[in-house]
């Protein structure tokens, strides 16, 4: 395309992104910052390389050069891209001088210099990295080292199929000084169990610290021994004294996470103000105490409940009973129920009456709650469930009646809950 082509086609107020998709036989990325101007898009925010193999098309001798002028883009995403050297990584991310934000998904490195040219992330202000594997498979030290050399991130959202072990983890962590939010997740159970959760002994005794920044923590679809040990190294450190944000969607419940929950929130109490838990049924429950807490979230995952919903209004009244904070002021209730029929037996009536709904909704941690200070929520995976979402809008909303008579009460309508997102970090 020619310079005045391309001016035409490009020089457009409303463009804020580029995507650039190769193909082997034509490569077009490394002519993109050569062929179009940065003058000619000067609201160009996120640009994206996807499929690109700089192993064999290298560069043009000026195109590090001409990219730097692009200075209006602050997100770069790279995406199943190749690259002989890491030392190419650095040099693409070192020449956009507005990068904020870095999203490696995919990515080969086929070589790692043992010099690190630290001019190449002197004038770095990279704030962001989003981080995803290659496949199942974890990336090698060599390429850590490499997004450790992002020593400015505030936010770091990864998954553990990135790692071989927790360690690698805790220590490209360690890396950055300044981080504030940190988002763990995982894309399939057999890359979590195949990780090795143990460490020598010399490495345990003295774990990578946790950055003393650090006031957000999401955990999302990990085992429980995933859980419970990130929660345990977080909440060891003095982090773990100023974290206001804790999101946790365990893939099930069992007694050691309930303890780990615990035992963070106790240890952030002065501090923590925000907490998201899903519950999946049937659930241990657990202690919420924190003076400092101002919303909680609690999603309730029932697999199986009678028509009276006996099962699900148990584990939201225990919930509720276990909650203790002097500054609560929004309480979010969601309930998913995953079955298509009704299970024909009841929850023994005994199991119900330590605990009333409506003894839980009238205690003391509730009474500042402001009108529709609470929200009750249903959420659908499948519309084929509606019938049972819509028996349950009739019932459920109608025992929190304690609520509703002071004007605290919201209920909300089944919504669609989107599968499989890589999840951003809290606030």
């Amino acid at each position: 395309m020619s310079s005045k082509r391309s001016r035409r086609f490009f020089e457009q107020d409303d463009i804020t992104a580029f995507i650039v998709e190769d193909v082997p036989h034509r490569p077009l990325a490394h002519v993109v910052p050569l062929r179009i101007a940065a003058a000619h898009v000067p609201r160009v925010k996120n640009l994206s390389f996807r499929c690109v193999d700089w192993t064999k098309h290298r560069p043009h001798a000026t195109f590090f050069l001409r990219l730097a002028h692009f200075d209006s883009v602050t997100l770069l995403e790279l995406m199943s891209c190749r690259f002989a050297s890491s030392d190419d990584l650095r040099r693409l991310t070192s020449a956009l001088p507005s990068l904020a934000t870095l999203r490696l998904i995919s990515i080969h490195c086929d070589s790692f210099p043992i010099r690190v040219d630290d001019r190449l992330h002197k004038q770095q202000t990279l704030l962001e990295l989003y981080l995803q594997p290659v496949g199942d498979g974890p990336y090698d030290d060599s390429f850590l080292a490499v997004c450790r050399g992002y020593s400015t991130l505030n936010v770091l959202v990864t998954q553990m199929q990135c790692f071989r072990t927790f360690f690698d983890l805790q220590r490209l962590v360690q890396g950055f000084p300044c981080l504030t939010a940190l988002t763990l997740s995982s894309v399939s159970k057999h890359s979590i169990d195949s990780m090795d959760l143990t460490e020598p002994t010399e490495r345990a005794s003295s774990p990578p610290a946790v950055p003393l920044a650090l006031v957000s923590l999401s955990l999302y679809e990990l085992e429980p021994d995933q859980v419970c040990q990130a929660l345990e190294w977080v909440s060891g450190a003095s982090s773990a004294c100023v974290l206001e944000y804790l999101r946790i969607d365990p893939a099930e419940d069992t007694g050691a996470l309930g303890a780990a929950i615990e035992h963070i929130v106790k240890m952030s109490g002065e501090t923590l103000n925000t907490i998201r838990l899903c519950v999946h049924e049937p659930s241990n429950g657990f202690l919420l105490v924190a003076n400092a807490l101002e919303m909680i979230d609690l999603t309730f995952f029932v697999h199986k409940d009678s028509r009276s919903f006996d099962t699900t209004i148990s584990i939201i009244t225990h919930a509720l009973s276990r909650i203790f904070s002097l500054s609560l002021r929004r309480v979010i209730l969601n309930i998913i129920l995953p079955f298509d029929r009704f299970f024909v037996h009841e929850v023994d009536a005994s199991s119900m009456k330590a605990h009333s709904l409506d003894e839980a909704l009238s205690r003391d941690v509730f009474d500042d709650l402001p009108p529709l200070g609470a929200l009750l929520t249903f959420t659908s995976y499948d519309d084929a469930l509606d019938p049972i979402l819509e028996e349950a809008m009739h019932v459920i909303p109608t025992l929190f009646a304690l609520w509703d008579a002071r004007g605290v009460l919201e209920v909300q309508s089944p919504q669609s809950h989107p599968r499989g997102v890589f999840q951003t970090h809290g606030h």
